[in-house]
C-alpha cells in the first residue's frame, strides 16, 4: 500500500469518526456554552447583591447618624418639635444672641423663646435648651472638676431620681459570730437606720437693663453684652459649687471629718489635716500626700484619679524637691494635665481655696463622678420694657444649679489647720 492509498484511509476513517461523535461534541459544546451563561448569570447576580449592600449600608450609616443626632439631643434636654425647621442640635448660643439682638433693635418684648420664633422660624423654642447647655459648657471649661463631675438636666427639685437611700452607719453588723453548731435561732440585730442623700440648690439669676440710647446709638455691640451673661453666670456657679450658699451647700463643706471611712457619718467626706512644712519638706509633703491617697479604698483608686489644687499651692508644689533635686511634681503640662505627683495627674482649678488661708480644703483626690452629683435646671427667660424706667428695655435670665453626695468614700481633702486662737 502506498503513501496515497494510507491517507485516503486516515482521511476516511477520521471523517466516520467526526460523523459519528458530532452530536457528542455538539452536546458538550452546548454545556460548556450553559456553563459560562450560567457563570456570566452569578457574576451579574453578585454584582447586583453588592450594589444592594452597598446601598443597604448607606442606608444603615444615614440611620445610625440619625439615631446619634437623636441621642445627642436628648442628652442636651433638647425636644422634637412640630414645626419644620433645622435639627436644634445643630442650633448654637450665637444663633440666640443675633435673634435677641435683633428683638431688641426691633422693639420686641415677652417671653424668649417667642421672640427668637417671631424672629426667624428655624429658631423656635431652641433657647431653653441652648442656654443652660452653655453654661454647663463652659463650666466645664471654667472648672475642670465639672470635666469630672457631671451635671445632670432635670426638670424639678421633686425628681425622685435624685434622691438615693442607703443604710446610716454600720452599728447594725453584728461581728465576732462563732460556729452555730446547735442550730440556735439567730437574733436580730435591730432595725436598719436609714438616711438618703438629697441635693442642694441654688439660683442663680441675671436682669441686664438695656436703655433706649444704647440701642440706638449702638456705641456697644448690644450682641456682645447679651453674650457676656451666660459666661457671669458660669463664673457664679463655678464659686458657688465649691462654697455655696445661703441655700445650696457646697462641695467644700461637706469635708466634715477626719475619722476613717468605716467610722464616719454616711455624709460626710473626710479630710486629712495639713502638717507643718506640708510644700516645703520633701518627705513630710510627699508622705502626706501617700496617706492621703492610702485612705481611699483600692477599689475605689484603681482609675487615673487626679489631685485638684489652687495655682498658688500647685506652684509652691513645683518648688518642692529632695535631697537629690528630684521634682514633686514631675510630666510639668503634658497630656492634657498640669503635672503629675506619684504618677497621680495634678488639676489646676482657679476657685480652690488659698493654702495661706486657715481652715480651708486646699488638695482633693479622688473619684468626682462618683462622689457626687450635680444637677441643673433651666429657669425663666424674659425680654421686656417698663414704662416706669423711661423704656428700658429688660433681659431675665435665670437657671437652678443642685450639688448631691453619692458616695463619701470616693472622695479625700487636705485641709490648712484651724487658726490659732
Amino acid at each position: 500500500m502506498d503513501i496515497q492509498e494510507t491517507l485516503t484511509q486516515v482521511a476516511t476513517k477520521q471523517a466516520e469518526f467526526i460523523e459519528k461523535n458530532a452530536s457528542a461534541v455538539t452536546a458538550i459544546t452546548d454545556e460548556v456554552q450553559e456553563i459560562k451563561s450560567q457563570v456570566n448569570e452569578l457574576a451579574e447576580t453578585k454584582s447586583a447583591v453588592n450594589t444592594a449592600l452597598a446601598s443597604t449600608q448607606e442606608t444603615i450609616t444615614s440611620l445610625q447618624e440619625q439615631i446619634e443626632q437623636l441621642q445627642d439631643a436628648q442628652a442636651k434636654g433638647m425636644h422634637s418639635m412640630s414645626t419644620v425647621q433645622e435639627p436644634i442640635a445643630n442650633l448654637k448660643f450665637t444663633d440666640y444672641v443675633t435673634a435677641l439682638t435683633k428683638a431688641v433693635q426691633e422693639k420686641q418684648y415677652g417671653e424668649v423663646k417667642s421672640i427668637l420664633n417671631s424672629q426667624d422660624p428655624n429658631l423656635a423654642l431652641m433657647f431653653l435648651p441652648t442656654y443652660t447647655n452653655d453654661v454647663v459648657v463652659r463650666l466645664k471649661d471654667m472648672s475642670p472638676i465639672f470635666t469630672y463631675a457631671k451635671i445632670k438636666p432635670v426638670s424639678g427639685v421633686n425628681d425622685q431620681t435624685m434622691i438615693k437611700v442607703q443604710l446610716k452607719d454600720c452599728s447594725e453588723i453584728r461581728t465576732g459570730v462563732g460556729e452555730n453548731k446547735e442550730g440556735a435561732i439567730v437574733v436580730d440585730t435591730g432595725t436598719g437606720e436609714f438616711a438618703d442623700y438629697k441635693p442642694t440648690w441654688s439660683k442663680l439669676e441675671s436682669k441686664l437693663t438695656i436703655t433706649v440710647e444704647f440701642a440706638q446709638d449702638g456705641e456697644i455691640d448690644v450682641g456682645t453684652m447679651i453674650a457676656t451673661i451666660p459666661d457671669l453666670m458660669t463664673r457664679k456657679a463655678a464659686y458657688v459649687a465649691l462654697y455655696g450658699d445661703s441655700k445650696m451647700k457646697g462641695l467644700l463643706s461637706m469635708f466634715k471629718s477626719i475619722l476613717p471611712d468605716a467610722e464616719r457619718a454616711y455624709n460626710e467626706f473626710q479630710y486629712l489635716e495639713m502638717p507643718k512644712g506640708f510644700g516645703d519638706d520633701f518627705e513630710i509633703t510627699i508622705t502626706t500626700l501617700q496617706d492621703m491617697i492610702a485612705s481611699m479604698p483600692l477599689e475605689y483608686r484603681k482609675k487615673d484619679l487626679p489631685l485638684v489644687m489652687g495655682e498658688n499651692l500647685f506652684n509652691k508644689l513645683t518648688r518642692c524637691q529632695n535631697k537629690a533635686g528630684q521634682q514633686l511634681i514631675t510630666n510639668l503640662y503634658t497630656d492634657g494635665y498640669d503635672g503629675r505627683i506619684l504618677n497621680r495627674p495634678v488639676i489646676i482649678d482657679p476657685y480652690m481655696p488659698d493654702y495661706r488661708v486657715a481652715d480651708s480644703v486646699v488638695l482633693m483626690f479622688g473619684d468626682f463622678e462618683r462622689a457626687v452629683q450635680f444637677y441643673s435646671i433651666d429657669g425663666a427667660h424674659e425680654i421686656q420694657k417698663s414704662a416706669e424706667q423711661a423704656g428700658n428695655t429688660h433681659i431675665y435670665d435665670s437657671m437652678r444649679m443642685g450639688l448631691r453626695m453619692n458616695d463619701s468614700f470616693a472622695l479625700k481633702a487636705l485641709k490648712t489647720p484651724k487658726a490659732a486662737k
